[in-house]
């Protein structure tokens, strides 16, 4: 259960990222792989969902979308692979996805 007093800040796991990983690793040799490693984990670590008593803000580099809760019509969870799955919250206006969460069942249970 979700504690409602404090917000809850998710971000992406890194098995979300897993073949940008994989082929940074295989590419590496060529330097291109160690760029590629170094732009994934800069996506990755710029993205965040946080969760408070009323409002879901998503946070994707420099944009910034703020939903009340109370406009969220409907959750549908998308399971991926290696255990990370999408969340993908529906208002009246548009879709907006949740990538990359560990246990999204929860997530979508407890909005």
């Amino acid at each position: 259960m979700l504690n409602r007093d404090r917000p809850i800040v998710l971000t992406p796991s890194p098995k979300a990222f897993f073949r940008n990983y994989a082929i940074g690793i295989l590419l590496s040799p060529l330097l291109i792989g160690l760029y590629l490693l170094w732009k994934t984990e800069i996506k990755r670590r710029s993205i965040s969902y946080r969760i408070s008593q009323n409002m879901l803000t998503i946070a994707d580099g420099k944009f910034s979308r703020n939903i009340d809760l109370d406009n969220i019509i409907e959750t549908e969870v998308r399971h991926e692979s290696y255990g990370v799955g999408t969340v993908i919250v529906s208002t009246s206006h548009q879709n907006y996805s949740l990538i990359g969460l560990e246990e999204p069942e929860k997530i979508a249970r407890d909005h």
